[in-house]
């Protein structure tokens, strides 16, 4: 095939991300580079001919197909954790009682605070995330208590008695580094 063939079939292939901005670009590139993109783009391409598969690949399919649920059915937490592998199965559990006692602590702290107007039933059925937000705002605040001044330390000093009432000043110490006197 020519350079100018080989860019149009994979500008034309729509498995290629190939389009007719780049053909400039891909007239850049050699003929045996070109070549070989063609090649690799034929070769990711899937089988058009179910009569191709082999059988053990239609063996494959079928078990996934029968692993795959067939309906949208829900399941519940109990079913779930059932089904988890054995090693997760605890940690889903503690998981489990750890976020049901932090949601019973919210309800009994929401419910204490005298302003709340959630019942029980409302609560239990909001999420934890807005339980805490809602804790958060039920925290009853105490009014301001007004407090007397305090004027600790601002006293004049009392003065010192000593026996004589007077103190002396200390001498000043002679410093001299210029002589040995």
């Amino acid at each position: 095939m020519k350079k100018e063939e080989l860019v149009d079939a994979l500008i034309k292939n729509e498995r290629t991300p190939w389009s007719e901005e780049d053909r400039e670009q891909l007239m850049g590139f050699s003929a045996e580079k070109l070549q070989a993109v063609v090649k690799n783009a034929e070769e990711d391409a899937p089988a058009e001919n179910d009569d191709d598969k082999k059988p053990a690949d239609a063996d494959a399919d079928a078990d996934a197909d029968a692993d795959a649920p067939t309906d949208n059915k829900a399941v519940t937490v109990e079913e779930y954790i059932a089904n988890a592998p054995e090693g997760m199965r605890d940690v889903l559990r503690a998981g489990l009682d750890a976020h049901k006692a932090e949601k019973k602590e919210l309800i009994e702290k929401i419910t204490a605070n005298t302003r709340n107007i959630f019942t029980k039933e409302q609560l239990q059925a909001k999420g934890i995330v807005e339980l805490k937000q809602i804790s958060a705002l039920a925290v009853e605040s105490k009014p301001a208590q007004p407090t007397a001044p305090d004027y600790s330390g601002l006293a004049p000093v009392a003065p010192v008695d000593n026996a004589e009432g007077v103190t002396e000043p200390l001498e000043a110490p002679v410093m001299n580094f210029g002589s040995e006197e």
